[in-house]
């Protein structure tokens, strides 16, 4: 697989289209999908940037070899998933405009590290249909201490 398949996979991992990766990274959607297509190959700056934006690494990228995994979850939606565990403890309440702005992930993205955690955790969320918001469970116990 090219630099360029793997930057796809992890952007589409990451929830996010090539024109919102190409905005956050200050560069065009047209460029990413050459990236992306093996037409043409990112600057060292820019595959820098756009390692990091992934939240994959340089070795992923570049050799192949496997992305950083803990259980079955890769390391970037754990750390999302461990966001989720200290947001609900700390503040007792959740919305996905959290994630997408601390971590600068999409929408949808946000919605599924939710599920996930929900899927992880039942007991430790509920959502507030008044509030339009996730709440913490009355059984809540931290997933990561």
């Amino acid at each position: 697989m090219s630099i360029g398949k793997r930057l796809a996979e992890r952007r589409k991992e990451a929830g996010l289209t090539q024109l919102e990766l190409a905005v956050s990274l200050d560069t065009s959607s047209a460029f990413i999908s050459q990236i992306e297509s093996g037409v043409r190959n990112p600057s060292f700056d820019l595959l820098l940037r756009m390692v990091q934006k992934l939240n994959t690494t340089m070795e992923f990228i570049i050799s192949g070899a496997p992305a950083k995994k803990i259980g079955r979850l890769t390391y970037s939606v754990e750390q999302r998933l461990r966001f989720i565990d200290f947001l609900l403890h700390q503040y007792g309440t959740l919305n996905r405009s959290a994630g997408m702005d601390y971590f600068g992930i999409s929408s949808p993205q946000a919605s599924r590290d939710i599920q996930d955690y929900i899927a992880l955790a039942p007991e430790n969320i509920s959502y507030d249909k008044n509030a339009k918001t996730y709440q913490r469970g009355v059984n809540f116990k931290r997933v990561w201490a």
